[in-house]
This record gives structure tokens, sequence and C-alpha cells, in this order.
């Protein structure tokens, strides 16, 4: 028995392991995957990512379902608006769809379907994090593949919580 040529041919898929999609693996110890993969297997890899990171949607660049030029026209209070009707929208959705599908009113199939359009909303949610905290000046990270935007909490809460007592304000004295 041979362990390190067993695991060189987990890693790159080879022997009774190629008719196998394996995915995540992970080795124990001081091993790491690169230590067992092929030239050819690191270089499949390379051009599988950079494809993936081409094709990728951003959190922060991904608009989701705005329309960009209407958002770039839009006052601060505007977008304090539209980011509080997303939000509670993905609230919402969140809070019943849990609720049915757990009490079994909703399939898994209208689950998934509910999950996907929660999906799609963070796009929306985190572009305007990140329109916001720009146009404002609250420090936040730069979009990147795989990574969601961060402002800076307590700056971002203060803007939030400033507009949102203002918007309380106008439904109490509007009625």
């Amino acid at each position: 028995m041979d362990p390190e040529g067993r695991i060189r041919k987990i890693v790159n898929g080879g022997g009774e392991f190629a008719k196998l999609k394996l995915s995540n693996i992970e080795l124990f110890g001081e091993r790491k995957l690169v230590d067992y993969q092929s030239d050819a297997e690191m270089q499949r890899n390379r051009e599988i990512e950079a494809e993936r990171v081409k094709n990728a949607r951003i959190y922060g660049k991904d608009p989701g379902g705005l329309d960009v030029k209407e958002i770039e026209k839009m006052s601060e209070r505007e977008l304090f608006e539209i980011y509080y009707a997303i939000t509670y929208e993905v609230w919402a959705i969140s809070h019943h769809g849990r609720r049915d599908f757990s009490n079994g009113y909703m399939t898994e199939e209208e689950w998934k379907a509910t999950e996907n359009q929660l999906s799609e909303l963070q796009y929306s949610v985190e572009y305007l994090l990140y329109i916001i905290s720009k146009r404002i000046n609250i420090p936040v990270n730069e979009p990147e593949v795989d990574k969601h935007i961060r402002p800076d909490k307590d700056l971002f809460m203060k803007w939030y919580n400033f507009h949102e007592k203002d918007l309380s304000g106008d439904w109490r004295t509007s009625a």
C-alpha cells in the first residue's frame, strides 16, 4: 500500500477516482493539495479559477435588479428609502418563507426558489451598501470576487438610524 501515491491519485482524479466527481478535498496535518497535484492539474485548476473569476458576479459591483442610472441620480434620502425597502423585502421573504416551509405550506422546490430570490436580492442590497458608503464617505472594502461588502458598521448604523428616525417621523405626521 502506497498512501502518498493514493493521495496523489485522489487529488489528481486518477485511477479509480477518475470516474468520481470529487470536490472540496481536505487533507489533514501538514499536507496541502498543491503538494500532490501534477503540473497539468495545477494548470487546469488555474484556468478553471480564472474562468470562474472572469464570469463571477461581484457583490458591490453587480446591481442585481436595480437600474444603475436611476441609482446614480438618487439623493441620499432616496438611497436610504430604496435600501430600507429592499432590506425589508428580504426580511419579509426570508421570515415568511422559513415559517411557511417549516410548517409544510411550501414545498422544497418553492423554498429553493425563495432562496434563489433572496440570493438575487443580496446583490442589490450590497450594491446599495457600496454606493451609499462611497457617497457619504463611510469606509468600505472594495468589491472582490467571493467577498461581501462590509462598510464600517458604526458609521453606517449612525447614518441608517438618522434616516430611519426621520422616515418614522414622516409616517407619524403624515396620517
